[in-house]
This record gives structure tokens, sequence and C-alpha cells, in this order.
């Protein structure tokens, strides 16, 4: 406590800033970041659209309520502009130019420092946004703060400069809706003390060569996670969560949409259709709809798991995890598997390289060879018999991505961000 007693003198507070309570990865992460800052001592509320829980100094309407139900309605709204692009892909696009009454930053004093995550669909438009004179650190867990309306964007460029002839869009006009989009951020954000925080070196460097932000400061704090709490198993500790025992190996994946094809599932079923040991392939999330016709594979789906504890339990018992991601920040699933003593598997992508240490507590296989894919599962597997893998998973989390480090890191930020602040200030 004695690190923080400044933050009284200067009277500063924080408002966490983000769409859901605990509904997604992006609001997971911001819930343990929310957590973890507050377990210092620093006076710090989280402001939503919607929550889930009646947790205390947490903000918004309750989920089911009324207010709720118009903040969603308002979100889904934010698309409207979208059905002028029929051709549109099915990936997620947002547009955030829309109008919300219940945005989450209406009301906030002067002496707030704002603290975004993720604020696309609404939960504070552009226009909003650059009516703000607060301080904001705003954590990114995809790419559309610096896009022109995409979550993330593969192999299109075009947040290098200006958008237009938006492939998301399946538009061929360069003065469409996505240059819009970029147009209206770049008035939003210009005149603000703003600092861009990445969880991953793979976002932090695309963030840095955007035409948005690279005349910005642009930071590394990884999402942290209470590695008190997601821990390997002991006898006292361990429940199978209805997975069946079993003396062959279990491999795990999961995901809170297993149809995303940014997620790789297409990748994932091919390469287990390769497996030729026996195996019991564990699943969790919405029921998928593929088929594997692999009869060495036994399959279990656990559904969606709604708790903590009923994922860790899932990790526990696995003896490896598979992430098959075309592109992604720095996953949630990949964090909490580590965590718990299980070896992760997934293509070198994005900020899966942060986590995964070639052949040390996994296996980061050619992006996007699924042969390569099982090859890693294989190398796991027989090197699980020394722990090493196990060991290392472990040890990386414990090292770089506990909670009340990275939170400490937070609380730093809050300082330098409100100092240089009030020393702008005329």
């Amino acid at each position: 406590m004695d690190d923080f007693k400044s933050y009284g003198k200067a009277k500063m507070k924080v408002s966490v800033v983000t769409a859901t309570q605990s509904d997604g990865g992006a609001a997971i992460a911001a819930l343990r970041i929310f957590h973890g800052v507050r377990s210092t001592g620093l006076t710090i509320s989280m402001n939503v659209l919607v929550k889930q829980t009646m947790e205390e100094a947490v903000f918004g309407p309750k989920e089911r309520s009324v207010r709720a139900r118009i903040a969603r309605l308002f979100m889904k709204l934010d698309q409207r502009k979208l059905l002028d692009y029929p051709n549109r892909a099915k990936s997620p696009f947002s547009p955030n130019l829309s109008f919300n009454p219940l945005s989450p930053v209406a009301g906030v004093d002067a002496n707030t420092v704002l603290h975004f995550h993720w604020i696309a669909g609404s939960v504070v438009n552009l226009r909003r946004f650059g009516k703000i004179q607060n301080p904001i650190i705003w954590t990114l867990h995809d790419a559309w703060a610096f896009t022109g309306g995409c979550f993330y964007t593969g192999n299109c460029r075009g947040y290098l400069e200006c958008c237009g002839s938006c492939p998301m869009l399946g538009s061929e006009q360069d003065d469409d809706l996505s240059r819009k989009i970029i147009q209206a951020k770049r008035s939003a954000f210009s005149g603000k003390t703003i600092v861009i925080v990445a969880p991953s070196n793979w976002l932090a460097a695309k963030a840095r060569e955007s035409q948005l932000f690279r005349s910005m400061e642009v930071v590394v704090i990884p999402n942290g996670i209470d590695t008190n709490k997601f821990k390997p198993r002991t006898p006292a500790t361990f429940q199978s969560q209805g997975i069946r025992n079993s003396e062959i190996p279990v491999l795990l994946c999961g995901a809170q949409n297993l149809k995303d094809s940014r997620k790789g599932y297409d990748l994932f079923i091919q390469a287990i259709e390769m497996v030729d040991f026996e195996c019991l392939l564990v699943t969790f999330g919405p029921k998928p709809d593929w088929i594997i016709n692999n009869p060495k594979v036994k399959q279990q789906h656990l559904g969606i798991l709604h708790s903590e504890d009923q994922l860790i339990d899932a990790y526990r018992v696995a003896d490896v995890f598979i992430c098959p991601s075309r592109e992604d920040n720095l996953p949630n699933t990949v964090l909490e598997a580590m965590a718990c003593g299980t070896p992760c598997v997934g293509f070198n992508i994005g900020g899966l390289s942060d986590l995964v240490d070639h052949k040390v507590n996994g296996w980061l296989a050619e992006p996007f060879d699924t042969q390569s894919l099982i090859a890693g599962v294989e190398w796991v597997l027989n090197n699980s018999n020394t722990r090493q893998p196990q060991t290392e998973a472990r040890n990386k989390i414990v090292d770089r991505f506990e909670i009340r480090n990275t939170s400490k890191q937070y609380c730093q930020l809050y300082e330098d961000v409100y100092n240089r602040y009030l020393a702008e200030k005329p």
C-alpha cells in the first residue's frame, strides 16, 4: 500500500470502461485487471453497459433488466450501416457511430483516468469519444481501435493508411464505410492524452505501424492471471468435471465460438483426422457441428463452462491444450491452461509466441500446417513423462503473467498518465 500513497494526494480515480462485466474474452481480461488493481487499494470502478453480477464497484444495468435490453438494442442498431454492404464477410465489424444513451462514460468527473477496454458497438461511440477531456489508457484486445471497423485484419494492410475498398465489407469503393470510420477515429482521437496498451508484442507492433496510432505511445502489459487459483492439480483439489477416466491421452480444445473461422477449427478438424494414436478429445464451448470420423479419437463435449472452477478442472485433466487460431492476440485459454501446468500447442501466429516457447513449454507449429500441429501434440505427449513441458508452462506464467505483477504495472501507468495530464492542462 505504501507504493500508492501518492494517489490519494492527487485525488485520482480510475474508471474501467468496457461493454460487459464478464461476457467474452476481453471482458474477462478486463475484470481480472480491475480485481488486481483494486486489491492494491487504488480507487477504481468498473463501468459497463451490462453487468452479470452484483459485485461491488461494478456499475451498469443488470443482465436481463430493461435497461440492459435497451443497451444491447443500441449495440445492435450500430450494425445498421452494414446493411449497405450485402457482400460483407461474416467476421465481426463495428462502425461505432451510433449513439447509446446508456454509455458508461456519461457523467465522469475530471479527476478520473478512463481505462478503456472493449468499447466498440456504441459502448463509447466516436462522437462521444471526441468530446472526452479525461486522460485515457486504452487496452487493446483486438485490432478494432486502429482499423476501419474490423476486429482482425487478416492479410489486409488498409489500416496502415486510410482503409477503403474494404475486403471485410466486400467493397470496391475507396470512399466506403471503412474509410469514413478511420476518418471519424482520427478526428475523435486528436488532441487527447491517450496511451495505448497492447497485451502482446504482436498487437503492439501492429498498433505502432497503424496510421492512427503510429504517433502515440504504445506499451506492452500482458493480461494477467491469478496463479494461486489457476494452478496444477493436487489430490486435494482435483475434480474431473465429468471427464471420463481415461488411460489414453486427453486432448483439450475450446473457445467462446467454435465456428469462428479465425479460430481455425477447420484446421483443427483436419489435424485431428490425422491422429494415429488412441486419445480422448475433450471440447468446451457452444456445441460444435463438426464430425470427426477418426476411429482412434474418442470424443466428449463439456458444453459451455460458466465458472472458472469448471475451466480449471478441465485444464487440469488434459495432457495438452490445442489452440488452432489463424490470428489471435493473447488467448485467455492458453494463459489459463499453462497456469494449470498444461502445455499448449498452436500455430506460430499473433501473440502465441509471447506465451509458448517452442519445444520448451509447448509447440509452435508452422502456420497453417496441420501435420506440424499434430507433431506438436505428439512432442508434448512424448515428453510428458519428464514433466518438463508441464513445469516450464507453469513457470512461464508465474514469472511473467501473474496478475499481481501486471496490476502494479497498470498502477504505475495510471499515475504517470494522470500526472502528465495535469502538467499539460492550461
